[in-house]
């Protein structure tokens, strides 16, 4: 597998673009079932799924997630099969109850980023224009800062990929948090095979 302990620094830069909530935060807790197993990968936690032409790996958030923000999600999809498949986030689907989650597309999670860290004029209400002038430099430095750190964030986003026989491909899938209270299940369609997770919601 491919070194993991980037995922760390990535959920923490995450937590800080999007600040907190107001009600209890939420661990996801996995419920292994036959054919997952959980191994590890420089400390960090991996449910894995082995089927007969591919594999999963899914690292769950290591803090807790505040309501009504966004999951994180590091997979790494493995090609076992002699044909190349294709894998984007079209083929991660989750449920929590009835109500589907959902995934979003790379474009949307850095749109979303780009805006939780733009300084708007809102940010300058009170300022005069003297003011505003003499902040300049601190407010470029400010955006080639973010823009550093988004760039950076991107690349380690699940974007869509032709996996090649015996390769692989990783990255963070991010959805929607559930609107039920007990537990989510995963759907990753894997070129001939479908992978299937449940993670129990737990309040904090």
């Amino acid at each position: 597998m491919r070194k993991l302990i980037m995922y760390s620094l990535i959920l923490y830069f995450t937590a800080c673009l999007i600040g907190c909530a107001k009600t209890k935060p939420i661990i996801m807790k996995a419920d292994i079932t036959d054919g997952h197993s959980i191994v590890y990968e420089q400390g960090q936690q991996v449910i894995a799924s082995r089927k007969k032409y591919s594999g999963v790996g899914v690292i769950l958030p290591f803090e807790a997630i505040q309501a009504d923000n966004p999951i994180d999600l590091y997979m790494l999809i493995v090609n076992y099969d002699s044909t190349p498949f294709n894998f984007s986030a079209e083929n991660v689907l989750a449920k929590c109850g009835q109500n589907t989650i959902y995934i979003y597309h790379p474009e949307e999670v850095l749109q979303e980023l780009v805006k939780s860290t733009d300084i708007s004029n809102e940010n300058l209400t009170g300022l005069t224009a003297e003011d505003i002038k003499s902040l300049a430099p601190q407010i470029a430095k400010h955006k080639q800062r973010e823009q550093k750190e988004l760039s950076k964030f991107s690349s380690h986003l699940l974007k869509a990929q032709t996996i090649a026989p015996n390769n692989n491909h990783g990255g963070i899938i991010r959805m929607s948090f559930p609107s039920c209270g007990n537990k989510i299940e995963l759907s990753i369609i894997a070129g001939k095979d479908t992978h299937k997770f449940k993670f129990n919601i737990i309040e904090k």
